[in-house]
């Protein structure tokens, strides 16, 4: 069975840069949120990684592939 690598949000930065995902503060309404993402991947090499996300509850569709890994 071949399965695809998950992506992993590393940082959300909202007031101040969060690493450690249990200590977000809660966002106030129309704040800019960023989310970094990255995922372990052995096989394909880092450069050539595309990501596809959906933002759950905000958007109906997935966005298309990208090599970003950050969103806002």
């Amino acid at each position: 069975m071949n399965s695809l690598p998950r992506a992993e949000i590393v940082a959300v930065t909202t007031d101040r840069r969060y690493t450690n995902l249990s200590e977000i503060e809660p966002a106030v309404d129309g704040a800019r949120i960023t989310f970094d993402y990255n995922s372990i991947d052995f096989k394909t090499h880092p450069e050539k990684r595309i990501y596809r996300y959906k933002l759950q509850g905000y958007e109906d569709d997935w966005n298309p592939p990208t090599q970003a890994t950050q969103i806002d």
